[in-house]
């Protein structure tokens, strides 16, 4: 196993702490199929919107249809889409695969570099952003308020916050709210801190007795958690849902379950 010094864990707040760029957004990225796409065909369109997405990430996943149909909605109103994938583990095979089987209708832009994903301040997946036709910088946040929190889904969703925004910037008026707050897996290596404890020494241990049992492969976890690079790009979403314990499934406490909880 590899002796690798892991970042600290650290929640961090998505959107109120990013700065995006001063200047016009700026990129020259290839997509699943091996074509470049510089930032001039932002004047193509009325409007782009880069969608943050990663290949393993559940939330984004539950978002494919809800894409699909803002694509159809929106692509005749002069709107251009790309999905961003900003982990640099992700491949040009995963990345294809993936939207093929998600049935997301636009390119799929590669970001090893996660040079869009600074310029933006994208932290999360998913999460949009929207630059017009100078790349300026619209909006960036949600797509919609699904999320209340990890593992709280509403039953109905009440503020389409990236429709809001388009139907906003294709009539000419400014977006009422720019910036919010997307619920998400972290982007690998945006929010992590300078490392401190080692994954060996400090951080196996813990995910092996209360993780590995199901984030192993052919279990019924996403993803694994079982090596170095498995557990260092994922630091950020890890210190959120066991925060606010949502993973690992939480047992009740030794003494509420004795007073309070008397299991025969």
């Amino acid at each position: 196993m590899e002796n690798s010094a892991i970042p600290r864990f650290a929640v961090i707040s998505t959107l109120s702490v990013i700065v995006a760029a001063a200047g016009p957004v700026t990129f020259n990225l290839r997509d699943a199929d091996g074509r470049f796409h510089p930032s001039s065909e932002l004047t193509q369109s009325k409007a782009t919107v880069f969608v943050f997405l990663a290949t393993d990430c559940p939330n984004s996943n539950s978002y494919a249809p809800e894409l699909a149909r803002l694509y159809k909605d929106y692509e005749n109103r002069g709107v251009a889409f790309y999905s961003i994938y900003s982990d640099p583990t992700e491949t040009a095979t995963k990345v294809r695969e993936h939207d093929r089987e998600y049935g997301i209708p636009f390119s799929a832009l590669l970001d090893p570099h996660q040079t869009l994903a600074r310029e933006t301040g994208a932290r999360v997946t998913p999460e949009a952003v929207i630059v017009s036709s100078s790349g300026e910088e619209l909006y960036r946040g949600r797509i919609d308020d699904r999320f209340a929190n990890f593992g709280k889904t509403r039953i109905r969703v009440d503020k389409h916050d990236l429709r809001t925004a388009l139907d906003q910037v294709l009539v000419g008026k400014p977006v009422s709210n720019p910036d919010v707050p997307s619920l998400g897996c972290a982007i690998p290596g945006l929010n992590q801190a300078e490392p401190n404890p080692t994954f060996d020494k400090d951080v196996a241990p813990i995910l092996f007795h209360y993780c590995a049992s199901c984030h192993r492969p052919g279990q019924i976890a996403p993803f694994s958690l079982l090596a170095y690079p498995d557990a260092a790009k994922r630091a950020s979403l890890i210190a959120m849902v066991t925060a606010s314990h949502f993973m690992p499934p939480w047992k009740p406490f030794r003494t509420m379950a004795n007073s309070k909880m008397q299991i025969t």
